[in-house]
């Protein structure tokens, strides 16, 4: 059943828990009846206050202790979700849903910002909502700041994130936490990069690539910067060029026919 397609949804718990063993998930006394609106409506507004967000990481925290949950490699990304209606609402303290840059191309509707952070294995450690025209830069290192004030693990952590993160600013504010993400294209050392004739080697572990690593001082920090090269999309690639080429010769050899038809006198005719 989807609670959200229903009129008022905290009347429609009673139905939701109607074939659930409420003393199993609740503890041992626990009624369905006791799962009320009323018990509905107070949970959330103790939650309000609480802080989603925070009830969220005391809860994974909690469930870390107690389980082998491997948080080696931590997977930091946003989306957008669009809305229907104006959102107008002024409420202090909540985000502000209005138009940004959507991830699913829908320009016409406003929009919140979800960020969320998983593990290798898809388990989220952290999510939060944010405006709807929070840049993906600023909200990106706003999660793993707040997440990385909570985790306490004595392993190595690589947090992995897009290019969004990759600027000078982020970069040094994550100090001497180990990360991964892609390098933005438009920085001037990358351009070089991608048009220097470089020696790549073939990747062991799979002979459809090739990479080349080079050591690099950015952000004044410095790391490691490995470009990896696909055979078969530069196969792809090359073969698309040499299409869109073929075309080009073909559109220029039609001119070039049609304007051998017509009698030019001087140059002005030309």
């Amino acid at each position: 059943m989807d609670l959200v397609l229903l009129g008022n949804v905290c009347t429609c718990f009673l139905i939701f828990f109607k074939n659930i063993s409420v003393e199993r998930l609740f503890g041992e006394g626990v009624t369905r009846e006791d799962l009320n609106q009323y018990a509905i409506g107070e949970t959330l507004d103790r939650i309000s206050e609480y802080g989603p967000t925070k009830l969220f990481m005391d809860i994974i925290l909690h469930v870390m202790n107690r389980l082998p949950i491997s948080c080696q490699l931590l997977h930091a990304d946003t989306t957008s979700v669009s809305v229907h209606g104006d959102y107008e609402s002024e409420e202090e303290g909540a985000i502000d849903i209005t138009f940004g840059v959507p991830k699913n191309g829908r320009w016409d509707l406003k929009q919140f910002v979800l960020s969320l952070i998983v593990n290798q294995q898809g388990i989220p450690f952290f999510m939060n909502t944010h405006s709807g025209n929070a840049p993906d830069k600023i909200t990106i290192m706003e999660v793993i700041k707040s997440l990385k004030s909570s985790l306490t693990h004595e392993n190595k952590v690589y947090y992995v994130a897009d290019n969004s993160f990759y600027t000078e600013d982020n970069i040094k504010k994550m100090g001497k936490t180990f990360w991964i993400s892609r390098v933005t294209a438009t920085i001037t050392e990358a351009k070089d990069l991608l048009t220097a004739n470089l020696n790549l080697k073939t990747l062991k572990s799979d002979d459809r690539y090739s990479f080349y690593q080079t050591f690099v001082d950015y952000g004044e920090v410095k790391q490691k910067w490995v470009l990896l090269l696909s055979h078969k999309m530069k196969e792809k690639k090359e073969k698309t060029l040499k299409k869109n080429f073929d075309k080009e010769i073909e559109k220029a050899r039609k001119s070039l026919k049609k304007l051998k038809g017509h009698d030019l006198f001087c140059e002005e005719d030309a």
